[in-house]
This record gives structure tokens, sequence and C-alpha cells, in this order.
């Protein structure tokens, strides 16, 4: 969750159930894991992010485009 006025940095990663305060600002290419959330990274391989949003985006359109009404 990220409170008011927080700041997540391009291509960051706001780990699952971590608490971002209010005001906090996460830096770029890094990783706010915790509650409350604390910076744990800021030199990750952000490959794997890539790769995971495209897998995303692909299994999207392929779920929208083979969907099929049950009856």
């Amino acid at each position: 969750m990220t409170l008011n006025n927080a700041v997540v940095g391009t291509r960051s990663v706001v780990g699952a159930a971590a608490l971002v305060p209010e005001g906090m600002m996460v830096p770029p290419d890094s990783m706010a894991l915790g509650v409350p959330a604390k910076v744990r990274s800021r030199s990750m391989d952000i490959g794997w992010i890539d790769y995971a949003v495209r897998t995303y985006l692909e299994l999207a359109t392929r779920h929208r485009k083979e969907l099929r009404r049950l009856d």
C-alpha cells in the first residue's frame, strides 16, 4: 500500500503487503519491502521486470482473444 504523497521511482518495485508511508521517496530501480517499507536494493536487475511486464501483457491478450462463453 502506498500512502499519500509517497513517490515511487521509475522501474521500482513495491513488495506484496509492503506499506510505503506518507511522504516516502523510493528511488528509481529500487525495491521497497516491509512494514513500514524500507529500500532494500538500489542495483536490482531490471531485466526481469521487463520480462514480467511483457509476459503479463501477452497473457492478457491471449486470454482476451480466447475467451469463450460457457453455457
